[in-house]
């Protein structure tokens, strides 16, 4: 405590030195609140409930080789190895992988042929084993049915009829609750039906504004890059995904297996 008055008596000698120790401290100072908030922001971030799994899943994609390859009929052979691997949960054909930082997007409308939609979402195509495949709970209406499945081919698109959604995405469309039964259109004047409404699906934009407004349309996309989301016991799903690779390809080698990826 006696340093304190000769060290204030330097300082005022020098106020120059003394302003430059000021500045040094508020600088370090701000530095540190600054990064405080930064890191505290992104802690919140990164921990939002992403409404999957992770721990269960793993993905993949398929290209086949060839023109002659009837795609759709490999997909149903794929899907039935790999379902019939002990330890699998669920498997099914999906555009793009949750959180990957790719996907689909479009504006959904309570009329047909609206300009702009009434509500932004991430669309995802998946089969009838898709919301199992993901973990995902029903909080109303039901899944899709195999007869709702359609094909997407890259030049002739066929549209569904039918779509599951999550709550907040019904939530934004239907404020009164309503949504479960309600009409929906994509940009057009087909009329899709929600059916089923799911509880928390962050989509495949975790940065997005309006992550976690996702719809779910019963597509198998027939293009020539097939990708695979596995879902699988949780101690089993290293050795599932190093073995379903070979037992693919064993299957049918004249095709691409690649991006084996854990969620």
């Amino acid at each position: 405590m006696w340093e304190i008055k000769p060290i204030c008596s330097v300082l005022l000698r020098n106020r120059l030195g003394a302003a430059l120790v000021i500045m040094q401290i508020a600088l370090t100072i701000g530095i540190i609140v600054n990064a405080i908030s930064v890191i505290s922001h992104r802690s919140e971030f990164m921990a939002r409930e992403t409404g999957l799994p992770a721990q269960e899943i793993f993905s993949f994609s398929m290209q086949p080789l060839g023109k002659s390859t009837d795609i759709r009929q490999l997909i149903d052979q794929d899907l039935e190895i790999v379902r019939d691997t002990p330890g699998v949960v669920a498997v099914t054909p999906i555009n793009e992988i949750p959180m990957s930082g790719n996907g689909w997007g479009s504006g959904f409308s309570k009329k047909p042929d609206a300009e702009v939609g009434d509500q932004s979402a991430n669309v995802i195509e998946i089969d009838h084993h898709g919301l199992p495949a993901q973990g995902l709970t029903l909080l109303a209406g039901r899944n899709f049915r195999p007869e709702e499945i359609i094909e997407r081919h890259p030049v002739a698109d066929a549209e569904p009829d039918v779509a599951i959604v999550t709550e907040m995405m019904a939530e934004s469309l239907f404020p009164n609750g309503d949504a479960l039964g309600a009409t929906i259109y994509k940009g057009n004047a087909h009329p899709i039906k929600i059916v089923g409404i799911v509880e928390k699906h962050l989509g495949n934009w975790p940065h997005w504004s309006d992550a976690g407004h996702v719809v779910f349309l019963p597509q198998i996309g027939l293009g020539s890059n097939i990708r695979y989301l596995v879902r699988t016991a949780p101690e089993k799903r290293e050795t599932i995904m190093k073995n379903t690779e070979a037992a693919l390809f064993d299957a049918y080698p004249n095709r691409v297996l690649s991006n084996f990826r854990t969620l």
